[in-house]
């Protein structure tokens, strides 16, 4: 077991407490058990870390501290480590003076969150997500809270990152479909297999790693770069989703790219050139099905139409009706029904 004094995390070094819920998450009882990890620790721990990758700074450096786990493997290195706010940055001078052809391939569990800027991109993470960073170009990382990270450290030829444009997915990436989140998890699981603890690793084994890495990147880079190719398909689906579960005040946007497997920014790309929305829509139709029933029906009140139609309450229909069309809904009702019997009167 590391030994620390009991101190608040994030704030005084890492709480003892956080370190052991770091062993838990790996599914370790008994740390002791374990090859104690490399800690660096206060401003003699920032200088440590500085020389061996690039420049690490922190607001209060004397309360700086850091636990590592690390491993060479035949192909990659992997890599799990606990570790308090921190400013990460790799130099173009760093970059010449120690060049690597590596991508990091990682997913992150903190409470607050984790910004990158590299290629002239700006990305903020959160936990779970897939995170792809390259150490070929200059970056800044900044970390806001304690951070437990997994991530394993894969030759860019071997993910397929070349130079061809059409096919090199822009780095950073920050992926939150349902793959990248599956593969995050992957990833976490095998960097802590071999890294802390230190379960055989075949070449096989690796291969068979980076091909789920780069099929994952494959497709973030298919939904980042070419998402007008499959929008229509997209939007198709989403409406007929739309269709199925408006009558669900719970369902909402989110709902629909989760269940179409990407993210709700990459959902809203799709619908880019379209007349509306995900979220338009979806206020239509169940406004399109209060206004029916509304004027075909007197024996429904209207908290029936609102929840048949999927509004979450009365008034909520009622302002979106009045919003729509300057009448409440008895205005309205009575409206549609008179011309209802104007249309009779004038077939007779």
């Amino acid at each position: 077991m590391i030994r620390t004094p009991k101190r608040g995390a994030g704030s005084e070094g890492l709480d003892q407490r956080v370190i052991n819920d770091w062993f838990a998450r790996w599914g370790v009882n008994n740390p002791s058990d374990l090859t104690p990890p490399t800690r660096f620790v206060g401003r003699a721990g920032l200088a440590a870390y500085s020389a061996a990758f690039s420049s690490v700074t922190a607001e209060r450096p004397e309360a700086y501290e850091s636990l590592t786990y690390h491993r060479e493997l035949s192909m990659m290195m992997a890599h799990c480590e606990l570790h308090t706010p921190r400013r990460t940055e790799l130099t173009a001078a760093k970059i010449r003076s120690h060049p690597m052809e590596l991508v990091i391939v990682a997913s992150h569990v903190l409470e607050g969150s984790l910004r990158i800027a590299q290629y002239g991109r700006k990305m903020t993470y959160t936990e779970g997500q897939l995170v792809v960073l390259a150490l070929d170009s200059p970056f800044v990382n900044v970390v806001d809270s304690v951070a437990d990270s997994a991530m394993l450290l894969i030759p860019k030829r071997l993910l397929g990152l070349g130079t061809d444009i059409g096919r090199t997915p822009e780095l950073p990436i920050a992926a939150d479909s349902l793959v990248s989140r599956s593969t995050a998890q992957f990833v976490r699981r095998f960097a802590c297999d071999a890294a802390v603890l230190g379960r055989d690793v075949t070449p096989d084994m690796e291969l068979s790693a980076i091909r789920t890495i780069r099929e994952a990147i494959g497709l973030h880079s298919y939904d980042e770069r070419r998402p007008h190719r499959e929008s229509p398909g997209v939007r198709e689906a989403a409406i007929e989703l739309i269709e199925q579960h408006y009558r669900d005040p719970m369902f909402s946007a989110d709902a629909i790219a989760s269940m179409l497997h990407i993210s709700r920014r990459h959902l809203y790309r799709h619908f880019a050139q379209a007349q509306n929305s995900p979220a338009q829509l979806l206020k239509r139709r169940r406004l399109a099905q209060a206004m029916e029933l509304l004027a075909c029906t007197t024996e429904l009140s209207l908290d029936d139409i609102a929840r048949q139609s999927g509004f979450i309450s009365a008034n909520t229909l009622r302002a979106r009706l009045r919003a729509e069309t300057g009448l409440s809904p008895i205005e309205f009702r009575a409206s549609r029904q008179a011309d209802r019997r104007d249309d009779l009167e004038g077939s007779k």
